[in-house]
């Protein structure tokens, strides 16, 4: 069983499981977006991209509901977090809540992030229960309310 010294968030109430897209190339940091999800004990879908390029296509031509929350890294095959950002904020499509969650502690990057339309910016801890806690508590933040 997962124990943490900090309380989860409370749960997001919604009338349909969360769509969550992790745009994210490393399996790892995957991994670590679905535990932090399964420990809010919430209802998601949860649907993974591996680059940008697809990541893109996938938001703009979407083959279901686009999702409402997405889990951006910046540094990703094919086409960057920031580049993906950008396209999507000059279309002004961008109307899903982004998180951009990266290895990049450098200011320009965050700043880039959140003028380019990104909601917050997350630095991965090498902390795992703080990581987990934060990629929770985002969610929960960004996750859109049943009214």
């Amino acid at each position: 069983m997962l124990t943490s010294e900090a309380p989860l968030p409370m749960p997001v109430v919604a009338s349909h499981p969360l769509r969550i897209w992790v745009v994210d190339d490393n399996p790892a940091d995957v991994a670590l977006a679905q535990l932090a999800l399964q420990k809010m004990d919430i209802a998601f879908e949860m649907t993974v991209i591996h680059d940008g390029e697809e990541a893109l296509s996938r938001l703009r031509n979407p083959d279901g509901p686009p999702p409402e929350v997405l889990l951006l890294d910046i540094n990703l095959p094919k086409l960057g977090g920031l580049e993906i950002l950008n396209s999507l904020q000059k279309s002004h499509f961008l109307v899903t809540r982004v998180a951009v969650v990266s290895s990049s502690t450098n200011t320009a990057d965050r700043d880039a992030a959140l003028a380019a339309g990104a909601r917050q910016y997350v630095f991965k801890s090498t902390d795992l229960w703080r990581y987990l806690d934060t990629i929770a508590n985002v969610v929960r933040e960004l996750a859109p309310r049943a009214s």
